[in-house]
């Protein structure tokens, strides 16, 4: 089963989920996808793409489609790898899922979805643009409440309790703890927590 897997072709995509803190919640920006999109129609996603042959590693695809869907200039240090999302597929666009009743020989393409939070900064929260209109509806940001009563995508339904629950505060705890951000942006971003910027001094501080 393994040997048959490793020989599939590889469809790739780009995910990206911005976050933000909001009055002591966190909150994701999220869009849902237009009527008239062929796939996923009404239903909630964060931004991203299909991997294309210009993009030499996943951080390009995801930076390119951040800017073209939302004018979100992404800067790769405050990317961080959440989790790969690896399903079968029945066709390349990944849009036929291979299921459990399903052959595996069904199986005709490995689709791979590496996810990445980013902060936010308050610069980015007043620069963005909607820029998709035919593909989605006006973003919003949206607290872990929020997003339970909504529809998601068939992959981001399972993983958005992980998200918040999990991921995001792991990416809160890591940057302001090793000092991957400067305390300038670890105040503006997360004032709740200012003894955790204590240690961040001399080379330790990043740049913004």
């Amino acid at each position: 089963m393994n040997e048959y897997i490793k020989n599939l072709p590889i469809t790739e995509y780009t995910l990206i989920t911005p976050f933000r803190l909001s009055n002591s919640k966190y909150q994701v920006l999220a869009a849902k996808q237009s009527m008239t999109t062929k796939v996923y129609a009404q239903q909630f996603s964060y931004f991203g793409g299909k991997k294309k042959n210009a993009d030499k590693i996943y951080k390009e695809g995801i930076k390119r489609e951040a800017l073209e869907e939302i004018n979100l200039e992404v800067n790769d240090y405050k990317l961080q790898l959440y989790i790969i999302h690896k399903y079968l597929s029945k066709n390349r666009s990944g849009t036929d899922p291979v299921l459990r009743t399903d052959e595996l020989e069904e199986a005709k393409f490995l689709v791979q979805v590496p996810m990445y939070l980013y902060l936010m900064s308050i610069n980015d929260q007043t620069r963005w643009r909607y820029n998709e209109p035919n593909n989605m509806e006006q973003p919003k940001w949206m607290t872990e409440r929020e997003c339970s009563h909504e529809i998601w995508t068939t992959s981001l339904q399972y993983y958005n309790s992980n998200i918040f629950d999990t991921h995001i505060p792991n990416y809160v705890q890591e940057w302001t703890q090793l000092g991957k951000v400067t305390p300038n942006l670890i105040e503006d971003e997360f004032s709740h927590r200012p003894n955790e910027n204590q240690h961040l001094q001399g080379d330790e501080q990043g740049s913004y």
